[in-house]
């Protein structure tokens, strides 16, 4: 090294830290980049590893030194003082032990860097995590981001994890809450998930992010707990139990279990407890120790189907990333041209209708049809349809047995799906048509998916989003019946055995909704005997139309009973139907957008 080199500030932090072990990821990563590129900052490395090699053998590792002993030599300190010894041929001995040695290591730390062991090296032992699950949880995080995580196969990309106990024990991997709050959980780590807003930490390091749009979050320990909104921020537990708190962004509300505020800490500030303080310390503020890492792997958006209600010739579903496109079909019921044809008696399908008005099933029409020729009227004045949505135009249904079907067979199986509008529905609407956004599926147990406004208060709140499949349902708690434009996304998470009253979770407007409402029901949309309503939009399929199972035979039992038809009173605007389970981030992005696309913290 030459005598006029002088390091920069930053590369005496780097060494200083690396020597001490508080060197963080990132900054150990721009120190090898810095003396990959300069001999000199490179020469200077190995100096003072030289130095501080020699003071941990004679000394002893993590010994304190005390005074007239030898300190680390830096650029820019004064030579330490000899230390004093009768036997100074130990000493040369010694201290040419600890140059080898240095020398050595630092040859190791230049060699190429590759995730994958060289040969001749020994790979470190792989360190498996592993997650407990409560028995009978519902889903209420996702693991929505890995880096360097082996587990059990109970933790994988993608998978919805409900209240249980995670212990990281190599690598790191982010949480995403069903409520919108994201914990960003750094190994070692011993972490806790309670239920959708609330998160225990009993040991390491974690990193708390709660988006505007998310709902308050609250993280514990064994002394303190911590709440914010719209905030971000590290939480470190030791292994003395000591706990600490380094903000990033907003305020966090600072209390223990019994009691809710006691301290507050804001952007900028640190802030730590041991067991037996009641009030927190200021220390140096070390946001950098909570740097989260380059993540191998991230959930990515599923594909989707979208109409933008803009237009209705054509009416078409666009594709994400170059699918099949679907079109659609308005429909106006309030006129059907219906004749009778006495040759089409044998009409299995017509006799059974007909047994129906017989028994009393359909109380209205001619009893003495024996098949059924119809017309469908036609669609006039079509642009009508079109009222100012929130994005562009959206589409009006009236209730007057208007509705729109398609050649979409939505999401099928037991397959996560999600289903996003914009939806106004008329203030206190109180008649008998029924918001229905969206629909698809068969009459079979569990097979029928709606998404709709509910209308039967012995479920739940007159007005709510109500999800269901045949014989089970989910609701939720805002009453939509307000004339407002509102954002709805109803989200059903898959996994093995999915069941519709704890595996769909609803946002109004962007915020996970409470559930006032649920009826069990698992949940398979598949085909009924070849039978099966591809998606419609403003049409219920809840009735008798299950009895016939398709469009054809619907049109015949409208005919045939003479009453009307289940139609939506109310607007929708910008459907999106998701071939997955889309996160709360996606969710708002859409509402703020109208893109499917987060955007970066």
């Amino acid at each position: 090294m030459k005598d006029d080199f002088s390091p920069d500030p930053k590369l005496i932090q780097w060494v200083q830290e690396l020597m001490t072990g508080d060197i963080t990821d990132a900054d150990y990563a721009r120190l090898m980049d810095v003396m990959d590129a300069d001999v000199e900052a490179r020469a200077y490395y190995i100096d003072q590893m030289q130095i501080h090699g020699w003071l941990s053998w004679v000394y002893g590792p993590g010994q304190p030194f005390e005074a007239g002993q030898p300190g680390p030599v830096l650029a820019g300190s004064a030579p330490p003082a000899p230390a004093k010894t009768s036997v100074r041929l130990t000493r040369y001995v010694l201290a040419a032990v600890a140059a080898v040695t240095a020398l050595i290591l630092c040859a190791v730390a230049f060699l190429p860097r590759s995730p994958e062991s060289q040969p001749g090296q020994v790979a470190e032992p792989v360190k498996i995590s592993t997650f407990h699950a409560n028995p009978n949880g519902k889903p209420l995080v996702r693991i929505s981001a890995l880096s360097g995580v082996r587990s059990d196969g109970r933790m994988a990309l993608g998978q919805w994890l409900s209240a249980g106990h995670l212990v990281l024990q190599q690598g790191s991997l982010e949480l995403t809450y069903s409520s919108g709050a994201k914990v960003t959980v750094m190994s070692p780590c011993d972490y806790h998930v309670e239920n959708e807003t609330n998160g225990f930490l009993a040991s390491g390091s974690i990193k708390l992010k709660v988006p505007a749009y998310a709902l308050p979050h609250t993280v514990s320990t064994a002394t303190k707990s911590f709440s914010g909104d719209d905030m971000v921020a590290g939480i470190r537990v030791d292994h003395d139990g000591t706990s600490e708190v380094h903000v990033m962004r907003g305020t966090l509300e600072i209390g223990t279990p019994d009691v809710k505020r006691e301290e507050t800490c804001s952007a900028g500030m640190a802030m730590a407890w041991s067991k037996d303080d009641t009030v927190g310390r200021v220390i140096v503020h070390r946001g950098d120790r909570f740097a989260e890492p380059r993540f191998d792997a991230v959930v990515k958006t599923p594909d989707y189907q979208h109409w933008s209600c803009d237009t209705v010739s054509p009416l078409e579903f666009h594709p994400s990333r170059g699918g099949k496109c679907y079109t659609g079909k308005m429909h106006d019921w309030s006129n059907l041209d219906v004749s009778v044809v006495p040759d089409q008696r044998n009409d299995s399908r017509v006799r059974d209708a007909i047994y129906m008005l017989e028994r009393g099933s359909l109380k209205v029409g001619n009893r003495n049809a024996a098949a059924l020729v119809y017309k469908e009227g036609e669609v006039t004045h079509a642009e009508a349809w079109l009222v100012e949505g929130r994005y562009g135009n959206g589409v009006n249904f009236s209730g007057r047995e208007k509705f729109i079907s398609t050649d979409y067979r939505g999401v099928e199986g037991k397959n996560p799906r999600s289903v996003v509008f914009w939806i106004r529905v008329p203030e206190d609407k109180e008649d008998e048509s029924i918001d229905v956004a969206v629909g698809w599926g068969s009459l079979n147990r569990g097979a029928k998916w709606i998404v709709r406004v509910n209308e039967n208060i012995k479920d739940g709140p007159l007005g709510a989003v109500r999800t269901e499949c045949s014989y089970g349902f989910v609701i939720g708690s805002t009453d939509l019946r307000d004339g407002k434009w509102h954002h709805v996304a109803s989200v059903m998470v898959g996994g093995g055995d999915p069941d519709v009253s704890t595996h769909v979770l609803h946002y109004i407007d962007g915020r996970l909704e409470a559930v006032s409402g649920a009826k069990s029901q698992a949940i398979n949309t598949v085909p009924s005997d070849g039978k099966y309503f591809p998606v419609t939009l403003g049409l219920s399929l809840n009735s008798y139309e299950h009895d016939f199972g398709d469009m054809d035979h619907f049109f015949k039992v409208r005919a045939i009973s003479g009453l009307p038809i289940k139609t939506a009173n109310a607007s929708l605007d910008e459907v999106y139907i998701f071939e997955g389970a889309i996160s709360p981030d996606v969710i708002n992005a859409l509402m703020q957008t109208n893109e499917p696309t987060a955007a970066a913290e």
